[in-house]
């Protein structure tokens, strides 16, 4: 995989291209996150880096100065910070610098099918410090009738962010070193190390030698490359082509009706951030109601789960009740219990539980977040979002009366970040400029959108998974090549699944993954056909044999119609390289009775001088077979 890296505003003498590249990450192993497991694909990477020249840095500047507009720090932002900050700064919109590198992409060498990684320094380009701005304003529809929503506080929504970076339309990212704030008091990326622009870095810190000035550009585009190109799975990503989304809405408050629970979580927005997201696939998106009360079980280890109990005054002087409930005992109830929620007979089923719980409590997952993670009952830290708890088979979300009924935010934002982790996509935390990507898996940014990074770590994990599937069974079919016993119809279908293999490798380096799902899937269609197909040519070539006529032959026969029944088990059981291993096992054990048979009913030689001889056959076949076997079980380990 080939990253592209364009600079723009470095000279060549500050640049050290051998440093930059040398720090970068040169090889990646996509990493279950919640178990350490390998996914199973490897990644070598390589950049190429491109110094871009005078014209293109004046064309950006010209740009930014065009589109800057100057204004104070927003409310939804000075809620984050200690001090009243009441200083200027210069602000970009965000799209606007997206929509620059579309029109401006072949000047800076970026291809539509590479990932591609533009870092600017653009010092000086405002007397202010300048951020880039988004604004998400997509709410659900009980914010109109929130009790606060509609006072003139601005801080729940818009949800407004000020980053140095913008990325997450299309493959590329943009990071502008010299952004944010020269105090890292108002630093307003909200990270939690702060950003340091480089041109204070570099006046304050370091002396800015091209090694340093190489390893500060590294340190961001490394972070780029393992949040967003490189990244980790939450969980195994389920490959299928109907998934099946069950949203459980408990209420434990008594204000959410069977009635009116669409205002607090908007099915419509579910279904069009999933349309999306894997284009080979359909989403089915139900919702189901409980009134915990009513529900006598889950109402009761609901009451289990309670870890602590304290008071507080919030604005408006409201007291409040805050309630931690463990998160861990509940998903251990409704795991057991799952049948009661949803329709366990459909494969693929993607459950979700939603949890309104009273007065200000939520859900946590583990006793010490009681303690060092205090609930935001008013707009504080992450004001915006309920607690989601993903485990590998189900996902629970909480939201609190207070923020329900009060700051007017619902469970629509966080349900599809939910569905997002139990596909496979994981999170940042706000650990990375990375995390500042227009995706609803950013904890900084509030898009009900996956990014074009979510997709293809999606699409590109299903790829992986189809092409081991393939590999692992085109490797078995080989074995089944055994001289003159092998049917033509067969050979062909191998061909054409080793052609459409082939295809979907260069849809795949190309970065169009559905398409190269689409021929991966027709290679293990045609590799399934070739199995039925062999396996009815070999069963009726058994047949004609007979059963042997000798002892040796008759053990080598029976030996090959053995396997080829183990065969047809080990692929209804889904284990599809040993069902071909197996196959090509029982097509020479069948070559070689058909061999002994067809000699001892040909030859004129003495009866002692056929049997040695067959023997002979068997016993040099049967090792053969043996030692296949033996290097397959160490493969295997």
């Amino acid at each position: 995989m080939t990253i592209s890296i364009a600079l723009i505003g470095f000279s060549n003498q500050s640049i050290d291209e051998g440093q930059l590249v040398g720090t970068l990450p040169s090889a990646f192993s996509p990493v279950l996150q919640t178990s350490s497991l390998a996914f199973g694909s490897y990644f070598e990477l390589s950049y190429s880096v491109n110094l871009l020249n005078q014209q293109v840095n004046q064309s950006l500047r010209s740009f930014i100065r065009n589109n800057i507009v100057t204004k104070t720090v927003p409310s939804y932002l000075q809620q984050f910070v200690d001090v009243r900050d009441k200083a200027s700064y210069s602000v970009i919109p965000a799209n606007s610098v997206c929509d620059w590198v579309k029109i401006n992409r072949e000047q800076l060498g970026f291809l539509d099918s590479r990932y591609s990684i533009l870092v600017a320094n653009l010092t000086n380009v405002s007397p202010y410090d300048h951020y880039y701005e988004s604004t998400f304003n997509t709410k659900d529809d009980n914010f109109k009738s929130s009790r606060y929503g509609q006072l003139g506080y601005s801080l729940y929504f818009p949800v407004v962010t000020w980053s140095i970076s913008v990325g997450g339309a299309n493959r590329f990212y943009f990071v502008d070193l010299s952004a944010g704030s020269r105090d890292a008091t108002f630093d307003y990326t909200l990270r939690s190390i702060p950003h340091i622009p480089i041109q204070n870095f570099f006046s304050n810190i370091h002396a800015p030698t091209s090694h340093a000035i190489s390893r500060f550009i590294a340190d961001y585009v490394s972070e780029a490359v393992k949040h967003l190109i490189t990244v980790d799975y939450s969980v195994f990503p389920p490959f299928a082509h109907n998934y099946f989304i069950d949203l459980i809405l408990v209420d434990a408050t008594g204000r959410i009706l069977d009635s009116n629970y669409a205002e607090f979580l908007n099915e419509t927005i579910v279904k069009k951030a999933l349309a999306g997201f894997l284009p080979y696939a359909n989403f089915t998106v139900r919702r189901h109601y409980v009134y915990l009360p009513a529900d006598e079980g889950l109402s009761n280890h609901f009451a289990a789960s309670l870890i602590t109990t304290s008071s507080k005054v919030g604005f408006g002087t409201t007291g409040l009740t805050m309630r931690y409930y463990d998160g861990r005992n509940l998903a251990t109830y409704l795991r057991q219990n799952l049948a009661q929620y949803v329709d366990l007979s459909i494969p693929q089923v993607v459950p979700v539980f939603c949890f309104a719980v009273s007065s200000a409590g939520r859900l946590v997952q583990t006793l010490e977040t009681s303690v060092v993670s205090p609930l935001s009952i008013d707009p504080d830290g992450e004001p915006r979002d309920g607690t989601i708890i993903a485990f590998p088979d189900l996902a629970l979300v909480s939201l609190s009366e207070r923020q329900i009924f009060d700051w007017g935010v619902g469970f629509t934002h966080s349900v599809i970040q939910a569905v997002g982790h139990l596909l496979g996509l994981s999170e940042t935390y706000g650990i990375s400029f990375s995390d500042e990507e227009a995706s609803v898996m950013s904890h900084l940014t509030y898009s009900y959108e996956f990014s074009q990074f979510d997709n293809d770590a999606i699409q590109r994990a299903h790829a992986d998974y189809l092409l081991s599937l393939d590999a692992q069974q085109s490797d078995a079919v080989r074995g089944l090549a055994f001289p003159d016993f092998q049917d033509s119809s067969s050979q062909s279908l191998f061909q054409n699944a080793t052609a459409e293999v082939k295809l979907a490798l260069r849809f795949y380096d190309s970065g169009a993954f559905p398409s190269s799902i689409l021929h991966l899937e027709g290679a293990f269609e045609l590799l399934s056909m070739l199995f039925t197909l062999h396996s009815q040519w070999l069963r009726l070539k058994l047949d004609s044999i007979g059963p042997g006529s000798t002892l040796s032959t008759e053990t080598v026969l029976a030996n090959a119609r053995h396997e080829l029944v183990r065969a047809s088990s080990a692929r209804s059981n889904g284990d599809l390289d040993l069902s071909f291993s197996l196959l090509s096992d029982a097509t020479v054990d069948a070559a070689v009775g058909a061999g002994a048979e067809s000699m001892f009913n040909a030859s004129r030689l003495s009866n002692v001088a056929v049997g040695i001889l067959i023997g002979l056959i068997v016993g040099i076949s049967l090792a053969v077979v043996a030692l296949g076997r033996r290097s397959r079980a160490r493969r295997d380990e």
